[in-house]
């Protein structure tokens, strides 16, 4: 009986913290695969690193979302509707900083804090689950240094790589890979024939979404397909027309985007360009940021520095 096991990318994973609105309708359906699903130590280490960052940068959003200040003048300060609208505004910031505080706590959780957490644990819990061993991480190191694919975009980091190493060396089946990271979705012969050549005869199939892995696996689900499609509008939406800006002025100066705050002023410098705004009465600059952030087109490193990303260095729809 022919056999084929399943591994999703973390980042499908933690997508889910990011935009889906059923959010664990992708657990339900990989529960019922738990003997074709394999998750690896290396994807477990890297969905707990990455949950981090996306619970802190949504307590960021709520944070600035839930400051809304309402504009008043002598002349409206004692109409009816500003009063409203001020008993209002207080209210919404209230609610944020509840909101924060439930965010901040799932950064250590109880049971039952963060349903997606837990389903995630549960798979561990049922599936195949890799160990990663010494020897993986010294072949992980090696594909780095040689440039043989999957390569992960930090020079620093062996992730991918030893993702890769690990499925090779446990996964003697044939294997999907569910990944919308391009160091997969643009080696794909590479890897099929290497993974062909460790494991002879059995063949490496790599796709974008759970639903087409169920589709494959004559486990078609509606549901999923409903909310990847959902999922998958949201994160080709375009730039706004500043994150655009920002973002072009980045790769053409093949620049940091460096953000200081000197008063009540706020800039964003690329080499020799500098872009300001008045806080707080202006976001147009923090809001593009945040929002190139969310589409994984630069990644903050630090000290108010941000770099690009793979994805956000081959990022080309500007108008010439």
């Amino acid at each position: 009986m022919k056999v084929t096991k399943l591994f999703v990318d973390t980042n499908i994973y933690l997508d889910f913290y990011r935009g889906a609105r059923d959010r664990l309708s992708l657990f339900e359906e990989l529960k019922k695969l738990k003997d074709k699903l394999i998750i690896s130590e290396q994807g477990y280490r890297e969905f707990q690193r990455n949950r981090t960052a996306q619970l802190i940068n949504l307590a960021k959003e709520i944070k600035k979302t839930s400051s809304i200040s309402i504009f008043t003048t002598a002349v409206v300060r004692d109409m009816v509707e500003h009063q409203k609208a001020t008993r209002l505004q207080s209210e919404v910031h209230k609610l944020g900083k509840e909101l924060e505080r439930k965010i901040n706590a799932m950064l250590e959780p109880k049971p039952g804090d963060d349903p997606v957490l837990d389903a995630y644990e549960n798979l561990t819990k049922i599936c195949t689950f890799i160990e990663t061993e010494e020897k993986l991480i010294t072949k992980a190191k090696t594909r780095k240094i040689l440039g043989n694919p999957p390569i992960s975009p930090d020079r620093h980091s062996v992730c991918d790589e030893l993702l890769w190493e690990e499925l090779l060396e446990f996964c003697d089946e044939d294997l999907i890979i569910v990944s919308n990271d391009k160091t997969f979705t643009e080696n794909k012969k590479i890897l099929r024939d290497e993974f062909a050549s460790v494991n002879c005869g059995k063949s490496l199939t790599i796709v974008k979404s759970v639903s087409d892995a169920l589709n494959i696996l004559g486990a078609v689900s509606d549901r999923l397909e409903s909310v990847e499609a959902d999922m998958d509008l949201n994160s080709r939406k375009p730039p706004s027309r500043m994150a655009d800006s920002i973002l072009e002025i980045a790769i053409r100066k093949s620049s940091q985007i460096i953000s200081k705050v000197q008063g009540n002023f706020f800039t964003l410098t690329m080499k020799n360009v500098t872009l300001g705004q008045t806080l707080p009465d202006e976001h147009h600059l923090t809001d593009a940021i945040d929002e190139l952030m969310k589409m994984k087109l630069i990644v903050d490193v630090g000290d108010g520095v941000y770099e690009l990303t793979e994805q956000g260095r081959a990022y080309e729809p500007f108008d010439d």
